[in-house]
C-alpha cells in the first residue's frame, strides 16, 4: 500500500512539474546544464537516503543562483539561456559550488566523528566521577550490583585528546 502512495506522490509531482517547466522552460534548460555534477553524483551514489547527492546538489544549485538571476534579469529568454551554457563564470560558479559540496560530503564525517569521540569519553569521564562520589557516600554494597564498572583502567583515567 505504501508502494502505490509512493508512486502517486511521484506521479503528482511529474503532473505538476511539467507545466512549470513548459513556462519556464530558458530556466529549466539552463538548470539541466549546470546541474550535471548533480547528475553524475546521483549515477554514481547508490547508498540509502543518497546524501551525497543532497549535499552536491545543494551547493550546485547554489551555485547556479547567480546565472538564474542573471537569465531572469535578461527577460529569460531562450538566448539568454544560451548565454548563460555558455558563459564561463556561471560555469565556474556552479562547478566550484558543487566541488565545495563534494569536499563537504568526504570532510565532515572525520571531524564529527572525532567531536563525537571526544564527547564521549568526557562524558563516560564524568559519569566515573559520579559513580565514585556515589560509592564514596553510599559504599561498596551500591556497586556490588554490576561487574565492578568503577575501577578504571588507566586508559579511563587520562584526560581526552583533542585531534
Amino acid at each position: 500500500m505504501a508502494t502505490e502512495a509512493a508512486k502517486s506522490n511521484k506521479m503528482t509531482w511529474i503532473l505538476l512539474g511539467i507545466p512549470v517547466a513548459a513556462v519556464l522552460m530558458p530556466t529549466c534548460m539552463l538548470l539541466v546544464v549546470l546541474m550535471v555534477p548533480t547528475m553524475v553524483v546521483f549515477i554514481v551514489d547508490g547508498t540509502p537516503g543518497r546524501k551525497f547527492v543532497v549535499t552536491v546538489g545543494m551547493m550546485n544549485l547554489a551555485g547556479s543562483i547567480p546565472a538564474i538571476a542573471e537569465l531572469w534579469s535578461q527577460g529569460q529568454t531562450f538566448q539568454a539561456s544560451f548565454d548563460g551554457m555558455s558563459d564561463i563564470f556561471s560555469w565556474a560558479s556552479a562547478l566550484m559550488a558543487s566541488g565545495l559540496g563534494w569536499l563537504i560530503y568526504w570532510i565532515m564525517p572525520p571531524i564529527i566523528s572525532n567531536f563525537q569521540g571526544v564527547a564521549s569519553k568526557t562524558q563516560v569521564l564524568g559519569l566515573r566521577a559520579k559513580q565514585k562520589k556515589l560509592i564514596a557516600t553510599w559504599g561498596d554494597e551500591v556497586a556490588a550490583v554490576t561487574a565492578e564498572p568503577y575501577r578504571e583502567s588507566e586508559e579511563e583515567t587520562a584526560e581526552p585528546e583533542v585531534e
